[in-house]
């Protein structure tokens, strides 16, 4: 399959602690990420409020989304207990058994802009290439994740020139996984470009 081809892992490392990816043929740091670029843009009274209940969700979330890519590369599932109400859903839930990855946790970048991210998903459902990301909740709250989207299709295309047939999110929550309707790749890159411009106009570049 070319996009499998096409798919191989990029000469890209991510630095966990600092959360900088380095392009080796370049030999550049990409200085900033996707979940950068839209944390700027967030409200410092917003920014304030997640930061006060990290300690709740950042745990969490890490534990799930490892236990998320081991569960897609068919390795052997070690998470904590407490989890277990998030996770027993998302793997049963039929999206998910019908989902065939080709990629999670993916590496990109584009060093002419600097920027560098990773994609929690891509595979094939239905016989359409989809690209997700993975929200973990502890009560629904709904928002947009167009723009983040939208920004892993803009390296997706710019490392391997694919673009998916759509995008989707999943929110898991403890005895509950919804798997949201496809965003569009045309309403996710629009959000992305309108939010990178804006990140351009209020943030000097070094």
């Amino acid at each position: 399959m070319q996009t499998l081809d096409r798919l191989k892992r990029q000469p890209i490392v991510l630095d966990e602690n600092t959360h900088k990816y380095y392009h080796r043929p370049t030999k550049q740091v990409m200085e900033r990420s996707v979940t950068g670029v839209l944390w700027a843009l967030k409200p410092q009274a917003a920014k304030d409020a997640i930061e006060e209940k990290k300690s709740d969700w950042e745990f969490r979330g890490k534990d799930v989304h490892k236990v998320f890519a081991d569960f897609l590369a068919d390795k052997d599932l070690i998470y904590w207990p407490e989890h277990e109400p998030y996770v027993t859903p998302l793997f049963e839930h039929k999206f998910i058994q019908e989902f065939q990855p080709l990629a999670s946790e993916y590496l990109m970048c584009d060093p002419s802009i600097s920027l560098g991210g990773s994609f929690d998903a891509l595979g094939i459902w239905r016989e359409k290439l989809v690209l997700i990301d993975l929200k973990t909740q502890r009560k629904k709250n709904e928002y947009s994740t167009n723009a983040q989207l939208g920004g892993y299709l803009h390296l997706l295309k710019k490392t391997t020139g694919i673009v998916p047939d759509e995008v989707r999110t999943i929110w898991c929550r403890p005895g509950e996984t919804k798997i949201g309707k496809n965003q569009g790749t045309i309403a996710c890159s629009h959000a992305w470009t309108e939010a990178w411009n804006r990140f351009q106009s209020e943030h000097s570049f070094t």
